[in-house]
């Protein structure tokens, strides 16, 4: 199948051919009629098609999110704009709504559009954050390292364009960024920032009412839950002494192939704080990539006694530790319950069909491998396995 760039669904129309419903929504801005429009063709749609309002404005916002160099661009943005005044808020909400849906491509497609739109509004660098956010977390899931480093590159790169603008929300959104690559210093200092600023504006807020105005607003009340969650996450982290040097320490070694440097100190870590659940997790990560299947399955054991430790990742990776070492009863055990805490995680699945192999049940495997690339057509093992002829 051969690849068709989105703006080869693009077509130009003249003005005569702009519906009267468009014309209205204008305003007081005018029709160039020299410069014609662009509109998105209709799917499977071919030759001579109705022009509807929604198809001139999908065909200018292809045109900001992949041809950015285009002549035209300043008056499409201003017949945009027109059309739809509050389309930056419109665009972003879109986004996050398509990304948390799982609709990447169209997620990108609007994050694209909304950063060369606005390209100075901290919102719209905010939004697209977000979906590089969620890609980045899809993607390190499915195991697609390389993928998922990229999205959270750009994720950070526009957390922190957004941040500069004291947005509370950035600092929020960019505090639970951190949170999910374990720079708990990073996602400290973020929630701090936060709730300087958000109980600020809170207090704002609140003031405004005791005079009579405003009144209460779902808005408002998604604030105190914010500042609710930023308050317990640094508590959470406090208690757990997870911005410690040796606990950041000991993570970047072992990221950086460095694991019995890291393991050294994550131990030593764990000798004052033995009750944290990330910190046996990554001893028995550590472990496990040195082999050593035996010592990283009694870490994994630690890390789901503890508290918050029973995650799909604890469970999963106890499983690989008991599949290699040939306890396929245990490690089914351990897939069952990460599949329970995240029924929907291909590299789960696929693991599952591995152990299926592994039991010489080829048939079984096969329906997980299958069902691994309906959730992630990408996941590495289940193309590999499926590749080898299982299908």
């Amino acid at each position: 199948m051969s690849f068709v760039h989105p703006l080869d669904s693009i077509v130009f129309i003249e003005s005569e051919r702009v519906p009267e419903s468009f014309i209205r929504a204008l305003g007081n801005c005018k029709l160039e009629k020299s410069i014609p429009l662009p509109a998105r063709r209709p799917d499977n749609s071919s030759g001579v098609f109705e022009i509807e309002d929604e198809a001139l404005l999908a065909g200018i916002l292809l045109i900001f999110a992949y041809d950015t160099k285009n002549k035209n661009a300043p008056y499409y943005k201003k017949i945009l704009r027109a059309a739809r005044p509050n389309i930056i808020i419109e665009l972003s909400r879109m986004a996050f709504v398509k990304a948390k849906d799982g609709d990447f491509e169209l997620a990108d497609e609007i994050a694209r559009a909304l950063l060369n739109l606005a390209p100075d509004d901290a919102s719209a660098a905010l939004a697209a954050a977000l979906v590089y956010d969620m890609r980045g977390e899809w993607f390190a899931k499915a195991g697609l390292d390389e993928d998922a480093d990229a999205c959270d590159e750009e994720a950070l790169r526009l957390f922190e364009r957004a941040m500069n603008a004291d947005m509370p929300d950035a600092y929020f959104n960019a505090a639970v960024f951190f949170l999910r690559k374990e720079n708990f210093s990073r996602a400290k200092d973020c929630f701090e920032a936060f709730l300087a600023l958000a109980s600020r504006t809170v207090g704002e807020f609140e003031g405004a009412n005791e005079d009579g105005g405003h009144g209460g607003s779902s808005s408002d009340e998604n604030s105190h839950k914010k500042i609710e969650r930023a308050l317990e996450c640094l508590n959470m982290i406090a208690a757990r002494n997870l911005d410690d040097d040796l606990f950041k320490s000991a993570r970047a070694l072992i990221v950086s192939g460095q694991e019995e440097k890291g393991i050294a100190l994550v131990r030593e870590f764990l000798q004052k704080n033995g009750g944290v659940w990330n910190a046996w997790f990554l001893l028995g990560w550590g472990l496990r990539l040195l082999g050593r299947y035996e010592d990283a399955r009694e870490a994994f054991l630690q890390a789901a006694q503890c508290e918050g430790g029973k995650t799909s990742d604890t469970y999963n990776e106890l499983a690989i530790c008991c599949m290699e070492m040939n306890r396929l009863g245990e490690s089914e055990a351990a897939l069952k319950t990460a599949l329970s805490l995240a029924p929907e995680d291909a590299k789960i699945m696929a693991n599952m069909g591995v152990l299926l192999c592994k039991a010489h049940k080829a048939g079984e495997a096969q329906q997980w491998f299958r069902a691994a690339l309906e959730y992630n057509p990408d996941d590495p093992v289940a193309k590999q396995a499926l590749g080898r002829g299982l299908n």
